[in-house]
């Protein structure tokens, strides 16, 4: 059992304003309990979620605590373990991209190759994007 984090639930996590964060925060705790496995985020994600948490809040502050998380120097002191979005996973998420570009961003496609890749079984998200690819946690 193993968890992928999507970009919204670590850019909730990160900003109490959101609509999510509740949810992502506890999602974020059961996953430091072991309650859905070993836990990783790819680096596409990493960037989006720098970029978007921006985009939406406008706040540095918000930014600069997220960024502290995601690109803390310990691996043990991120939300989970940084995989890096290789040739065969990039080459899988082009083919995804061209068939639900329309419900999937490159990075969710991106997202979706590396868990295949690695048998990840479960994406934390708060999109419904990801629902019928792979099992979600909302």
């Amino acid at each position: 059992m193993s968890l992928l984090l999507d970009t919204g639930v670590l850019v909730a996590a990160a900003n109490p304003e959101d609509r999510f964060s509740d949810r992502a925060v506890a999602i974020l705790r059961e996953v430091a309990e072991g309650g859905h496995g070993a836990a990783f985020v790819t680096d596409y994600v990493v960037d989006e979620a720098l970029t978007l948490a921006w985009v939406r809040t406008r706040r540095s502050d918000v930014v600069l605590d997220l960024a502290g998380w995601l690109l803390n120097p310990s691996p043990h002191h991120r939300p989970g373990q940084l995989v890096f979005v290789g040739e065969a996973a990039f080459g899988e998420a082009v083919r995804l991209h061209r068939r639900h570009h329309a419900r999937l961003s490159f990075t969710d496609c991106t997202s979706l190759a590396v868990a295949t890749e690695r048998e990840i079984t479960k994406i934390a998200t708060s999109e419904t994007g990801f629902d019928g690819f792979v099992d979600v946690v909302r």
